[in-house]
């Protein structure tokens, strides 16, 4: 088991000495102090003295930062192990690839991985409807988990094929075994039926009996692609190629893709849909639509909907001596020992359904996760009567009894959530070492390159920013070729890790040796072969090594996935002419993709203009944005419209500007130092440069 450990070991991953799991006293508890090992690795040295040859022991990873964003998810339930698959292989074929599979002595399920970004403690991801048992859960940042070979373990394949996938990815993974949670599908989509003294029913409950997903989406433009168990998948409208945004089954709409207005990772009824994606988020134009689009199911009058007020007074909190809970009251109240509330629930007694002006607040509040405010509801939902704002209001009282939701400290008839559902963050406290990667005209000297950097580039016409592309290639190619493995070439022997810090003199970054191996992809949109080839033929010898050693691809759309997560890409251009929303959309879904390498996008742009097509969205996920222009026939210039990372805060070179041209071998040469450019300043530029090139000839 010696040499299975120090693969583990090998591989970067943390590991502990543990109780088996079928120990009597202390299953798979820790055998020694573990602590430290969530810090570091334990040694070869270690290694001896915590797995001794003579004892029973099985082996845990120690999941987190320690190693390497190490996550498990861990299915306890194995009847939903192959649905999960079943619907992860259906819709993300590539991922379900990537996961290494574990099976575990009680016949549950592991799916083991890393992360390219840092995981939070251990998450459980679906529950039993009561709430007791957990089905789906993950082991992460402060957890372990035992693997193979630990006794009852089995691994599907070798440990070494343990995949690293994209924030992007995992979330897909856990918004997925999400899909299979049933408490808190009942805890946020409470049935919501008339009351039995109503003539009438609620839009919602309306739509949700007469509509049918499948025309209600596909009206909308969503695709529909399959049935994989219980689930219709459909893709969204605009996505290209097609692949599943969404499932559908009895308990409603599941969205996966944050790029709709539709609230991601939890089930989702018809009239939700409507509301968010027709008439983004109003609640009233929703209800109205519903009522022109199915008049013979609503009564003319609105207050004949209800007879008497669905929620209990205030004298009843008084007067009961139970503790309220999200189902009302439990405590008995008169002789005959039954509670007057509507919501409450005794022995013998079925619980009264929230139903008319009542079932109404509660569905606006459900579906309002900010502030909600009172005179607003009563116009929204369409409350006019005295009568009928009283009950309004009771019903706002009980949602603040049951801690639902609180009332506004300084707004009054301003009532807040009291669950704003916070997903917690664990900072990583140390400085980020650059990456040691040259740019043209200099401007390494005034920005920081982070590993997983998104660069936008965005350029007008005959403005250089295919040259400048070729420029970054010349130059990044030139530096890797000379550090790492295939595609490019061999490490030296003498090669030594880097763990952090700045490297010691003659120790080459490892960071950059992971990216030489990664490789280099040019992802070309316009050119033939033929115009590349004779672009790469005028660079001379550079071209000749940018042949060999770039991964060239053609006209691809598919953007995302043809991102290399831990290496070099470079996109010449994002093609997109129509919709130019989805400028920012594409680029957020590539950057999600990138690991600890480097992204390049180059945009188009119009001359003198200060974003490239797609606006703001454009570099919202970018760190450092340039816009290029050309100034005259012979200068080009290049303009810091964004820098996250400068090298001197104190001088912070964003909105400067420096001009160039293009040089032999299409190399790309300064004009001008890097400065603030007025129009005076520009003028004399342009002088110097001209006479200087007189001169010369």
């Amino acid at each position: 088991m010696i040499e299975e450990i120090n693969t583990f070991i090998e591989l970067g991953l943390s590991v502990i000495p543990t109780f088996p799991a079928d120990h009597p006293d202390r299953p798979k508890r820790p055998t020694c102090k573990w602590k430290q090992y969530q810090d570091h690795a334990p040694t070869l040295a270690e290694i001896q003295h915590l797995f001794p040859t003579e004892k029973d022991y099985a082996v845990a990873v120690v999941a987190g930062r320690v190693s390497g964003n190490f996550e498990i998810l861990d299915f306890d339930a194995p009847e939903l192990f192959q649905p999960f698959m079943d619907q992860l292989r259906a819709a993300r074929p590539e991922l379900a690839s990537l996961l290494l599979t574990q099976q575990t002595p009680s016949g549950g399920y592991h799916l083991l991985y890393r992360s390219c970004e840092p995981v939070q403690g251990n998450l459980k991801l679906a529950r039993s409807a009561d709430g007791r048992e957990t089905k789906i859960e993950t082991r992460g940042e402060g957890g372990y988990a035992l693997v193979a070979p630990s006794p009852g373990y089995r691994l599907e394949s070798d440990i070494s094929t343990l995949a690293t996938i994209t924030a992007a990815d995992r979330a897909f993974l856990h918004g997925l075994a999400r899909s299979f949670d049933r408490h808190t599908e009942q805890a946020r989509e409470p049935k919501l039926e008339a009351c039995s003294h109503t003539d009438g029913e609620r839009p919602g409950d309306v739509l949700e009996r007469v509509a049918d997903w499948h025309d209600l989406l596909t009206t909308d433009g969503w695709k529909y692609l399959q049935k994989v168990g219980d689930r219709h998948h459909y893709s969204r409208p605009g996505k290209t190629p097609p692949g599943t945004s969404a499932t559908v089954n009895e308990r409603g709409l599941y969205v996966f893709s944050s790029s709709t207005p539709l609230p991601a990772e939890q089930p989702i009824k018809k009239f939700g849909y409507v509301t968010h994606f027709r008439f983004n988020g109003d609640f009233k134009a929703a209800a109205r639509w519903v009522v022109e689009t199915y008049p013979e199911h609503f009564p003319k009058s609105r207050t004949s909907m209800i007879e008497e007020p669905p929620f209990p007074s205030d004298d009843d909190y008084q007067t009961n001596s139970g503790h309220s809970g999200h189902s009302g009251h439990s405590g008995q109240n008169g002789q005959n020992g039954q509670s007057e509330s509507q919501f409450g629930q005794n022995p013998g007694q079925s619980e009264r359904k929230w139903g008319g002006i009542a079932g109404d607040v509660r569905e606006y509040v459900d579906g309002h996760p900010g502030e909600v405010k009172y005179s607003q509801l009563c116009q929204d939902i369409g409350i006019f009567t005295r009568r009928d704002k009283k009950t309004a209001n009771d019903a706002l009282n009980y949602l603040v009894k049951t801690g639902v939701i609180e009332k506004h400290p300084a707004k009054r008839g301003v009532y807040l959530p009291t669950e704003p559902g916070l997903e917690f963050m664990q900072p990583v406290i140390e400085k980020g070492i650059p990456l040691p990667l040259p740019f043209p005209l200099g401007l390494h000297n005034h920005f920081n390159v982070m590993p997983g950097t998104v660069i936008v580039i965005g350029g007008a016409t005959n403005s250089g920013k295919t040259l400048m592309a070729m420029d970054l290639l010349r130059r990044w190619t030139g530096q890797l070729s000379g550090i790492g493995a295939d595609p490019l070439v061999s490490p030296p022997h003498s090669l030594r890790s880097f763990s952090g810090g700045v490297p010691a003199p003659g120790e080459v970054d490892q960071r950059l040796v992971e990216i030489a191996r990664t490789g280099i992809r040019y992802l070309n949109s316009e050119m033939t072969s033929e115009e590349l080839g004779a672009l790469l033929a005028e660079m001379g010898p550079d071209g000749d090594m940018l042949c060999h050693h770039v991964q060239w691809v053609s006209r691809q759309y598919d953007f995302p996935r043809a991102v290399l997560t831990d290496g070099i890409t470079i996109l010449d251009f994002l093609q997109i002419h129509r919709d130019f929303y989805e400028i920012g959309e594409t680029i957020a879904q590539m950057a999600d993709r990138v690991g600890a390498g480097l992204l390049v996008i180059l945009i188009q742009k119009k001359s003198g203009e200060s974003f490239p097509r797609g606006g703001e969205f454009a570099l919202e996920r970018a760190r450092i944005a340039l816009l290029l222009d050309s100034v005259t026939q012979n200068v080009k210039s290049c303009y810091l419209r964004k820098i996250k990372y400068p090298r001197d805060a104190r001088n912070h070179p964003e909105r400067k500007e420096i001009e160039y041209r293009i040089g032999d071998g299409l190399t790309i040469k300064p004009v001008s130092d890097l400065r603030w450019l007025d129009g005076k300043q520009r003028d004399r530029v342009h002088k110097d440069y001209q006479y200087k090139t007189f001169s010369e000839n």
